[in-house]
């Protein structure tokens, strides 16, 4: 595999696990805003499970963050590799 090819995919997957935190943001909330209009029309089991969701959005949303921010990690000393070795394209 070209190194430049390397970095790309790299790049990709760090706005790919980005757009992915902010999707599964949206849907979560919308999850919760139906899940409370739902426990105020009537009496069910979802009002318990609510706050659980919350947690497991906040748990996804670390779990993505330390993603992006690992993959940041390896980018920037593949990109001083690049550098290195006279490799010059426009850098993340």
């Amino acid at each position: 595999m070209n190194e430049i090819d390397l970095y790309n995919s790299i790049r990709s997957e760090i706005v790919v696990n980005h757009v992915l935190m902010h999707l599964t943001t949206l849907v979560v909330v919308i999850a919760l805003l139906a899940g409370v209009w739902l426990s105020e029309k009537r009496e069910s089991i979802i009002s318990v499970l609510l706050p659980l969701l919350s947690l497991s959005w906040a748990a996804a949303t670390v779990r993505f963050d330390f993603f992006i921010h690992r993959q940041a990690a390896y980018l920037r000393a593949f990109e001083t590799s690049l550098h290195q070795n006279g490799v010059a394209v426009p850098l993340w």
